[in-house]
């Protein structure tokens, strides 16, 4: 399967076959603009002669939810591999804010990329690093922040996720939910 085109009067999108992903969206009202955050303009990816993308068209709204559901090799994660510039388009456009990612400089594109967040099905830490560590990593290679500030906001931010006195722990010491949350 692959992830195709637009469901008429739905707004999301609709697999080309059932074993296709499908995109739904939910709005928030009090959040969401009408203004386009994110575009996905005939977007188009291929692994060799498996087709994965074929042609998609989204708008996403600033403040507005959608999901990605679909059997697993049906394009969710490629189609946000691309909207993150992890991947790029064999053909077709993804804009950010009206910024086609793919054109961006990687300077710029990894700007951007601070601004996303996304969250890995398994957690995706570094297993040899404690939980202090990889708190503090991102802090580390992206701002000019003091190790004693850098050591506060690693405490602040695994207190605001009700995770107190784990930070010498190694991932693979906490469950699943637990990882989620750092």
């Amino acid at each position: 399967g692959c992830l195709s085109s637009r469901m008429p009067g739905h707004g999301g999108f609709a697999p080309k076959d059932e074993s296709g992903p499908a995109i739904a969206e939910q709005s928030l009202r009090s959040v969401a603009t009408t203004e386009v955050h994110v575009r996905l303009d005939k977007v188009v990816k291929s692994f060799g002669d498996k087709h994965v993308l074929r042609g998609v068209d989204l708008d996403i709204k600033r403040g507005e939810i959608i999901y990605i559901i679909g059997k697993s090799g049906s394009g969710k994660s490629v189609t946000l591999k691309n909207i993150t510039g992890l991947l790029k388009p064999d053909s077709g456009s993804v804009y950010i804010d009206g910024l086609d990612v793919h054109s961006l400089p990687d300077k710029e594109l990894n700007v951007l990329r601070r601004k996303m967040g996304v969250l890995f099905q398994m957690a995706a830490l570094f297993d040899s690093m404690s939980v202090y560590e990889n708190v503090a990593f991102a802090p580390r290679r992206f701002t000019s922040m003091s190790e004693k500030e850098i050591s506060e906001l690693v405490t602040e931010k695994l207190a605001m996720v009700g995770l107190k006195d784990v930070e010498h722990l190694n991932p693979s010491a906490l469950s699943g939910g637990m990882q989620k949350r750092v």
